[in-house]
């Protein structure tokens, strides 16, 4: 049954999924074409033996598990529309922009100046609930994103923000991609994540 196996259930934390997954579809739709791939959001990793999914997509602290790939190591940095960086000459001048956060990581302004900025006085910014609405908020220069550099690569590749500084700092997550035990074997399965990990 696995052998022909015409349906994939993915699920991704809201953020992986529209940054990340979704430009690398249409690579996967073209590699197979008549298989149905199905993308579920989701807040927190699923029990992939108990839910219905064959493949979890997480900005995560890895597991270990043998199950699990590491896909990329995840570090922060920020990120802004270009006309924004060019008003920014040192980490210093970023106390006269609006920081943008996403709640989910609302510490990471602070984890970045820690380690990064040391003479910056964190400050608060707009907050928003969904990672992409931030980065939609940065790209149109209503502020400093900070960045993860699995979900901002496509916005710079595609010149909307840009890096102003190169002190990038590990935020201690990776993107992991998890399949189950009885399932990592299966012949679709297996090129699908051999796609993703591209």
């Amino acid at each position: 049954a696995g052998a022909v196996q015409r349906a994939i259930a993915i699920a991704a934390l809201p953020s992986v999924a529209q940054l990340w997954l979704a430009p690398r579809m249409p690579k996967l739709r073209r590699a197979f074409p008549d298989l149905e791939i199905s993308i579920s959001a989701l807040e927190k990793r699923p029990n992939l033996n108990r839910e219905m999914f064959d493949i979890s997509l997480f900005l995560d602290a890895p597991t270990g598990r043998e199950t699990e790939t590491v896909l990329a190591s995840d570090a922060l940095f920020p990120v802004c529309a270009p006309v924004v960086a060019a008003r920014l000459k040192t980490t210093a001048d970023l106390i006269h922009e609006s920081w943008i956060r996403d709640s989910a990581w609302a510490d990471d302004w602070a984890a970045w100046a820690r380690n990064a900025a040391p003479e910056l006085t964190v400050k608060s910014g707009p907050c928003h609930s969904l990672y992409s609405l931030a980065l939609g908020e940065a790209e149109s220069g209503a502020g400093v994103l900070m960045g993860h550099t699995s979900l901002v690569g496509d916005s710079i590749s595609h010149g909307r923000l840009v890096a102003p500084f190169d002190t990038q700092v590990p935020s201690g997550l990776s993107l992991c991609l998890e399949t189950t035990a009885g399932k990592a074997a299966l012949p679709v399965l297996a090129v699908v994540k051999a796609l993703l990990s591209v």
